[in-house]
Parts: C-alpha cells; structure tokens; sequence
C-alpha cells in the first residue's frame, strides 16, 4: 500500500498556462501520478470550503493530472480523456445539511470536480457520498459513516485489481483491505477541517 499524505507535501501550485501544459512535475509527485494512472478506481475525500474542495486539493489534481497524463489536446473539437477505464467516487464532509447542499446549492463545487476534471479526463462511472453536519453528528453517526467506508473498501478490494484512495485518514483504509487480488493506492489528503469525523 503507497499512502501520500499530501498537506504534508511542499509543492507549487501552477500560474501560467505554459506551466500547465510544459512544465516539469515536481519530484516529490512523480509517485502520485504513476499510481493514478496505473490505477482503476479513484476516491477523493475532502471536506467542503466556500462550497468546493480546498485550494490545496485543486492544487494537488492540477499538477498530476496535466495534458499528456490525464488529456491529450487534439487539432479539432474537446481533448482526448486519458484516464478512461477508471471510476471515481468523491466523499465530501460539511457543516450543513448535505441535502440543502445537494438540492438548493446543487452541489455545484462538486459538480466541477466530476465533471470538469474527472469526467473530463475520462473517468466513469462518478459517484459521491456527501455527509452533512458533520460538527452536530454524534459518535454512533460517525461509527456509522467510518463502517460505511470501511465496507464500501472492502468491496472495492474484491472487485477492482487496483484502487486509488485520497483520505485524511488511514483508519479508514486498515491493513486488510490490502489483502487480496487489489493493489491499494492510499493518498493522505490535507488537515482535515472535520477532523472530528475522522477519529
């Protein structure tokens, strides 16, 4: 199991357009992106700042999934998605109710990600889990929400030969889900905002 916990990575953010397009990778991302393409199955976990994923995490998928690793610019029409043959799910924790995110905000910030990215770069199917209130769940809620997660591994485990996890914490992700015919791939994302979900 490759776990890449990226707060803890000291890397630029991306300026200019020719950055974006000719730039070098930093080298302490090489490894990320080699296990994002080698992989089948993506799972982004975050938690929601002014309604979309934090600066560092857009940052982070900026830098491995740039043209000629994510999309290819073709003479005519859309570029070409590299990352077809892989699904996605997105884990989003908030303050409110994920259904006022879902419905009246219509989840927007997530929606970018899915399909400006993600979907862009052709991954399919996308799927979310958003979990709402974090701040007010009580610990049974979030026994709940980490045993939801756990399962939701251990199935990927029996029917993907490699996986991509972004989480903040490895509790998530125990060494048995690395049992197996999968290839468990686990990103450690920034400090949480919601860490009391997590512990």
């Amino acid at each position: 199991m490759t776990r890449i916990e990226v707060a803890r990575l000291d890397f630029p953010i991306l300026r200019t357009k020719e950055e974006f397009e000719h730039g070098n990778l930093p080298e302490n991302l090489a490894e990320a992106q080699r296990a994002i393409v080698s992989a089948q199955h993506l799972v982004v976990i975050f938690p929601l700042w002014h309604g979309t994923m934090p600066a560092l995490l857009k940052a982070f998928i900026e830098q491995v999934m740039r043209p000629g690793v994510a999309l290819e610019y073709r003479e005519h029409g859309f570029p070409k998605g590299l990352l077809t043959g892989r699904s996605a799910r997105l884990v989003v924790t908030m303050g409110m109710p994920a259904l006022i995110y879902r419905w009246y905000f219509r989840a927007r910030g997530v929606r970018g990600l899915e399909h400006s990215g993600l979907k862009f770069a052709g991954m399919k199917p996308l799927r979310e889990t958003l979990l709402g209130m974090v701040d007010a769940a009580s610990d049974a809620k979030r026994r709940r929400w980490l045993d939801r997660m756990r399962d939701y591994c251990r199935r990927l485990v029996l029917r993907l030969p490699a996986s991509v996890m972004f989480t903040r914490q490895a509790r998530l992700h125990r060494r048995e889900y690395g049992h197996g015919r999968a290839k468990m791939v686990v990103f450690l994302g920034f400090l949480h905002f919601h860490q009391s979900v997590w512990k």
